[in-house]
């Protein structure tokens, strides 16, 4: 959310959207995900610490994590490629329940295809 807000925003928003595009690219070669060419659905469960943090900052992590896993276009230099854009025409994004794990936050990402 910090990105979002203050001057330093991009820069922080690329550091974070590169993490997920690493995190994304290695569990794409995991599994043997290849981006589809339909729309999908994205399944973001966000995994915190505690449970002191609001749901309206913890779901603003979305951008990151959506920026880290569509095909780079245009300006945006950086991206994993898992779906072809964020944008309605191309997902359905749902949120899952936040889960409580001290040991291991993070966000758990889901993505079926729709109709194939």
């Amino acid at each position: 959310m910090a990105a979002e807000r203050a001057k330093y925003g991009p820069s922080l928003k690329r550091k974070n959207g590169r993490h997920a595009e690493a995190v994304c690219l290695e569990a794409m070669r995991s599994q043997g995900w290849t981006c589809p060419r339909c729309k999908c659905v994205v399944e973001l469960t966000f995994v915190e610490p505690h449970d002191k943090r609001d749901p309206d900052n913890i779901l603003g992590g979305a951008k990151f994590i959506l920026d880290g896993i569509i095909k780079p276009k245009g300006r945006k230099s950086y991206g994993a490629g898992a779906i072809e854009d964020d944008s309605q025409r191309w997902i359905v994004l749902k949120y899952g329940d936040i889960e409580i794990d001290e040991g291991a936050p993070g966000c758990k990402v889901r993505i079926s295809t729709i109709g194939s």
